[in-house]
């Protein structure tokens, strides 16, 4: 549909793992926000760095006491500072799941099998807030009992009771970064060879 409204380039914000330039009748160039294609090895794009911030938001929470975390992330910051990742508390939300009603649900399920966890990471914010209803209908205290911080700092965070830690993305940055790097593609037609491929910018907890 863009190609045939003849556009010059394509900024994809897009959760899908795979871009369908093959439908491309002309050589378009395409810039990805927080996800790289799969089947584009070529692709330019522009990301937060979520490892960093994972490891920032459970650092966080080990730093805060926590030793039994759930945690849906990568397990490098619990072996540097030397805890299990315990499987039953890798936590994965169905994807076919919103992710505060699949949070929700996940935790609500964890507290009736009597597992044991004292601190929370979601991987978002909705996720997180999921996590704190559940909480909350157990009867269990934010941030006395568990401690919860989710990623991306979005309303809910600041509007939930209590309200929640989060990792903030510099989503201007990424707009910004993204505009720059596809207005370059389309004004250095023989040379973008030149341009850097992956940008990747800080995150902060908040």
């Amino acid at each position: 549909s863009l190609d045939s409204k003849m556009v010059d380039g394509i900024i994809c914000i897009s959760g899908i793992e795979e871009i369908p330039s093959h439908f491309l009748s002309r050589d378009i160039p395409i810039v990805c926000i927080d996800r790289k294609p799969k089947d584009h090895s070529e692709a330019y794009y522009v990301e937060s760095n979520h490892y960093s911030g994972g490891y920032q938001a459970t650092e966080e929470l080990i730093n805060q006491g926590c030793k039994n975390i759930a945690i849906l992330s990568r397990n490098k910051s619990l072996k540097d500072h030397h805890l299990e990742a315990k499987e039953e508390l890798q936590i994965f939300v169905d994807a076919n799941q919103a992710n505060y009603e699949g949070a929700r649900q996940i935790i609500n399920q964890l507290i009736k099998k009597g597992v044991t966890f004292d601190g929370i990471f979601a991987t978002n914010d909705w996720r997180a807030y999921g996590a704190l209803v559940a909480l909350q209908e157990n009867g269990i205290k934010v941030p006395e009992q568990v401690k919860l911080i989710g990623f991306d700092d979005i309303f809910i965070a600041s509007t939930s009771h209590p309200t929640l830690s989060t990792i903030r993305q510099d989503t201007p940055a990424l707009a910004k970064t993204a505009c720059d790097l596809l207005l370059d593609l389309m004004n250095k037609e023989d040379n973008t060879e030149e341009l850097q491929k992956r940008y990747v910018l800080p995150v902060e907890i908040i």
